[in-house]
C-alpha cells in the first residue's frame, strides 16, 4: 500500500513504533523528527534538532521518551557531542547534558532509564568500544570487551542484563559478567 512522502529525505536514521502504534522518524542527514500515523497513512512534523546528523544512538525510555545523542554531523567535523529527550506525547525536545569527554556513534544494546550500554563505533578505523553512559549527567565510562560482539541476555531470575563475554574495566582489568548489570528499562 502506497503512503504519503516523508517531509525530508532520509538516510541513517532511527526509527521507533510508539506507545499508540505510529511510528517516529529521527534524524538522518536531516533536522527534523517526524510521525507517521497508521491510520490516516500521512506523515507530520514533530520537532526539529539543531543540526543535521546521521549514526547516532537514541533508546526508547521506559516512560516512553526517546533519548537521542552523538552522531556524525556528515563532515570532517568530530562526532557531536549533543544530547536530547524527545517526548512523543507532547512532541517537546529538552535538551540534555552534553556526552562527556567525547561525542561519538555507537548502537545502544541495553540499559536502564539512567544508564545505557552503547557500543561505539570508531570515526574511520580501529576498535569499537563498550560505554555505560549515564544520561542524566553526559558523563561516559569506556569497558573494553574480549571476543567479537558483546552479547546482552536477561537473567532468568529477573529483568536484568549482564554481558555474555568478559568485559575488562577502565584499568584493563577483567570484570566479573555480573558485575556489569542494568535494569531492562530499553524497549
Amino acid at each position: 500500500t502506497p503512503t504519503a512522502d516523508l517531509h525530508e529525505e532520509r538516510a541513517m536514521h532511527e526509527a521507533f513504533t510508539l506507545p499508540d502504534g505510529n511510528i517516529a522518524v529521527i534524524g538522518g542527514i536531516a533536522k527534523s523528527i517526524e510521525i507517521y500515523d497508521v491510520a490516516t497513512g500521512q506523515w507530520k512534523q514533530a520537532g526539529q534538532l539543531n543540526r543535521k546528523v546521521a549514526s547516532f544512538f537514541a533508546a526508547t525510555l521506559d516512560d516512553g521518551s526517546i533519548y537521542i545523542a552523538g552522531g556524525s554531523p556528515m563532515s570532517e567535523e568530530p562526532y557531536s557531542t549533543l544530547a536530547y529527550l524527545w517526548d512523543p506525547r507532547t512532541l517537546r525536545l529538552k535538551t540534555m547534558p552534553q556526552l562527556q569527554p567525547e561525542g561519538f556513534a555507537g548502537r545502544v544494546l541495553g540499559g536502564s532509564s539512567r544508564q545505557l550500554i552503547v557500543k561505539s563505533y570508531p570515526k574511520i578505523f580501529g576498535e569499537s568500544t563498550l560505554r555505560v553512559l549515564d544520561i542524566t549527567t553526559g558523563r561516559q565510562t569506556k569497558l573494553s570487551y574480549t571476543g567479537s560482539d558483546p552479547l546482552l541476555r536477561k537473567l532468568s531470575s529477573g529483568s536484568r542484563f549482564h554481558f555474555e563475554e568478559i568485559v575488562k574495566g577502565p584499568d584493563g582489568q577483567p570484570l566479573t559478567p555480573t558485575t556489569v548489570m542494568f535494569d531492562d528499562g530499553i524497549r
